[in-house]
């Protein structure tokens, strides 16, 4: 079987047959299971020759609330620079919330505003759920031992060019 490069893949041909009214069987053909696998390789990888590397700056902690158990990334004030929100999972006597932390466009995050998002909050998604151009948030919370929820959080920030989080 012939690939494409970064390409890989096996294949199969496995007879099958029918049963007859007589209880016998009859061979009438096979079937061809192929699988491909694609793989790009990557700038480190052999196949390439080349060497990759990463490195970071020293790392900067920015305070959410208690509990920071998932992360998203969006801009959620339409001021074209990324934000964070945060589900934080609470504790036993805190119900958790939703943190989101505006962006000042230099890897910097402003103070965390807070937002109730039901019990437990474990993960948060953006998307724009209401059709208005802004990203909304979803998160899932996972109240234990009770049955869990997502609450939807649509972001109602005035478009003004002030630094306004969802609310």
């Amino acid at each position: 079987m012939r690939h494409a490069k970064g390409v890989s893949g096996c294949w199969a041909v496995l007879p099958f047959s029918l049963h007859t009214r007589d209880g016998g069987s009859r061979k009438v053909g096979a079937i061809l299971l192929a699988i491909t696998l694609w793989a790009q390789p990557s700038p480190g990888s052999p196949a390439t020759g080349g060497a990759q590397t990463v490195s970071f700056i020293a790392r900067r902690d920015f305070p959410a609330d208690r509990g920071p158990f998932s992360v998203a990334v969006g801009d959620f004030n339409g001021d074209g620079i990324q934000d964070l929100a945060v589900a934080n999972a609470g504790s036993p006597i805190d119900l958790g919330n939703v943190s989101v932390l505006l962006g000042n466009g230099d890897g910097t995050f402003q103070p965390a505003q807070n937002f109730g998002a039901g019990s437990g909050p474990s993960s948060v998604a953006v998307g724009d759920f209401n059709g208005d151009g802004k990203l909304d948030l979803a998160v899932a919370n996972s109240p234990f031992p009770e049955l869990g929820n997502v609450s939807v959080l649509i972001n109602d920030t005035a478009r003004t060019g002030g630094r306004t989080a969802p609310r």
